[in-house]
């Protein structure tokens, strides 16, 4: 099956990729500041295959304003903003035991930020969610690198210390 949404979208990859953080009091809880998606005008493609599903999302992040003029979710890169985005995420089942979730993302800034003695305008994102039931035991596992580049070249120097799991 096939499933499109264009326009404002929100979006979600996993618990630590691409997930908005909720920066809400307990007594200031607000539903669409604390959902973890992203909001961006763009489009989400999904596609089912039986149990897996495929998503291919993109758009534009920045200037993406609310009816009064207060940008919703400013994403930071460096010296500027996350201007557009463009990701692909792959789930798919593990028998009854769970699931695996797996993504890539491009996120392009319009802003060369200065690092080191280079400059920097892209992030690229991949990484790995295994949310794995064994009986009575729930698992959980994630791994997830970010790559600095000034567009396809890696900026030397920026790319240690860039794993988390």
């Amino acid at each position: 099956s096939f499933s499109a949404e264009i326009g404002r979208i929100s979006h979600m990859v996993g618990k630590y990729m691409w997930k908005r953080i909720s920066f809400t009091q307990s007594y200031l809880k607000d539903a669409r500041r604390d959902d973890g998606e992203y909001r961006f005008d763009g489009a989400k493609l999904g596609f089912n295959f039986g149990k897996a599903s495929l998503q291919v999302f993109g758009g534009r992040n920045s200037n993406v304003r609310s009816i009064n003029g207060v940008e919703i979710n400013p994403m930071p890169n460096g010296n500027g903003v996350v201007d557009a985005s463009l990701g692909v995420q792959l789930q798919f089942p593990i028998g009854d035991m769970g699931g695996i979730n797996l993504a890539y993302l491009l996120q392009d800034s319009n802003t060369l930020t200065p690092i080191g003695a280079g400059f920097a305008n892209r992030l690229e994102v991949f990484g790995a969610e295994a949310n794995l039931k064994f009986g009575n035991i729930d698992v959980y596992g994630a791994y997830t690198q970010t790559n600095v580049k000034n567009n396809n070249r890696q900026v030397t120097g920026f790319n240690r210390d860039n794993v988390a799991y």
